[in-house]
């Protein structure tokens, strides 16, 4: 399939929606893919930030799902960039550290204007993982009503 400029894909007359995907580790990155075609939604990987910032740029995701702890470039930085892009993509979070990192990061996400739509801590389990996307790019509207206290995470 080829990559397009918007967040949605055309396969046999079928709309699809597209997730980036990043991670250091090809396991994590192949398995997030897997199970997100399942769901019928696409993903493009990538392993390294550096490819990660050269997708985005050709992909525009519906949704992104990152790990926070690479080698090439943390997650602080890779969120800073992405709030630098101004699109307003959702991001998941994914980590083998612990929680309060992932907290720590959510706090300076809204800071640079980047929504999280939820956090996953290495290992999860399929079914965590498929509501995680799930509500990475189907949101729903109706859950964040104004005046309900609903808010993003």
């Amino acid at each position: 399939m080829e990559q397009s400029q918007s967040n949605v894909h055309h396969r046999n007359d079928t709309v699809e929606q597209v997730i980036l995907v990043v991670d250091d580790e090809p396991e994590i990155c192949d398995y997030v893919e897997t199970v997100a075609e399942e769901m019928g939604i696409a993903a493009v990987t990538s392993v390294t930030a550096k490819q990660f910032m050269q997708l985005y740029g050709t992909t525009r995701p519906a949704g992104i799902v990152m790990d926070i702890v690479m080698p090439d470039m943390d997650g602080i930085e890779l969120v800073q960039w992405l709030g630098e892009q101004g699109h307003g993509i959702p991001v998941l979070l994914m980590s083998g550290y612990t929680p309060t990192y992932a907290d720590s990061l959510v706090d300076i996400a809204k800071g640079c204007g980047v929504r999280i739509s939820g956090r996953l801590t290495k290992p999860f389990a399929i079914d965590d993982l498929e509501a995680a996307l799930t509500a990475l790019v189907r949101p729903q509207v109706s859950d964040a009503q104004p005046g309900t206290g609903a808010s993003d995470t």
